[in-house]
């Protein structure tokens, strides 16, 4: 899997979180738990990855630094492309415990973040410090660099603003104005609807992005654990996630288990959402579009 498909998933992730807050679903500890060795693996296979390649940019040889570059580039790439994703399962988290409805897993996904964090700082120190790395790839990472910190703080500010917002966005004053404009009834749900489409297209529109993959295999499993978050309350009979209009609904029915509604943005009433089944990224190797 490549990683420009968990910067997809990220924006899929963002806008079903008001769904699992107003239906009170909180995933399974196996789930919890499941994220966060997904994400440890795949940290130590980026942490070994960059360590060896920093001894072997010591080496002289224009050449061989040159291949030792275009070998770690996609590494660097997928730092970059999957740190949304990270983040916004972290602020997830932390608004299931600012509403009390776990305060275990935020523990877990703010562990996650401080390693992405960890691992974006070596990149950077490669990318500024880096013997021989070519001006084009520098120009290429910082420009992948600064989408993905607009995107990160875009689908932050689609989110309710709680104090962990100014530790997990990059531009504090930029996502709350973001935020405001979203929660003033400035947008319709037909408008916010088309701008998280706009976000999906725009993740495939990304200029210059290397299609080699650097953890092909650990991506595909924080996939599965990132879905494995959504609970089945989540969906209807045929796979498809609910509104969160419809998710009031059914929490409030007689069938429920009386679980208790937690306040959700209002921005995403009667917001719909598309049709993608719950095996969304679970293709095969065959059908990856990499």
């Amino acid at each position: 899997m490549h990683a420009i498909e968990l910067a997809e998933l990220a924006v899929v992730f963002v806008r079903n979180i008001p769904v699992l807050l107003t239906t009170g679903c909180v995933p399974s500890r196996a789930a919890m738990n499941a994220y966060w060795l997904a994400s440890r693996f795949r940290h130590d296979e980026w942490s070994c990855r960059l360590a060896r390649h920093r001894v072997e940019i010591q080496r002289p040889g224009v050449n061989f630094r040159n291949q030792q570059w275009h070998q770690i580039y996609p590494v660097l790439q997928e730092v970059l492309l999957t740190e949304p994703l990270t983040r916004c399962v972290a602020y997830f988290a932390s608004i299931m415990a600012h509403h009390k409805l776990d305060t275990e897993f935020v523990n877990l996904a703010q562990t996650s973040f401080v390693s992405h964090l960890e691992a974006r700082n070596r990149c950077l120190n490669l990318i500024v410090f880096g013997q021989g790395i070519p001006s084009e790839d520098v120009v290429r990472l910082n420009r992948l660099r600064k989408s993905m910190e607009s995107l990160t703080d875009e689908l932050i500010a689609s989110l309710e603003n709680i104090e962990a917002m100014k530790t997990i966005c990059f531009d504090i004053e930029r996502t709350e104005e973001a935020h405001q404009q979203l929660s003033g009834g400035k947008m319709t749900p037909v408008e916010l609807a088309i701008h998280t489409a706009l976000l999906l297209l725009s993740m495939r529109r990304l200029p210059n992005i290397d299609i080699r993959s650097g953890c092909q295999r650990l991506n595909r499993n924080l996939s599965h654990a990132i879905l494995d978050l959504m609970p089945p309350q989540m969906f209807d009979d045929f796979g498809t996630p609910k509104t969160r209009e419809f998710a009031k609904y059914y929490t409030n029915s007689p069938e429920s288990d009386g679980m208790k509604v937690a306040s959700a943005h209002p921005l995403f009433n009667g917001l719909i959402t598309t049709k993608p089944q719950r095996s969304f990224l679970k293709h095969s190797d065959s059908e990856r579009r990499w």
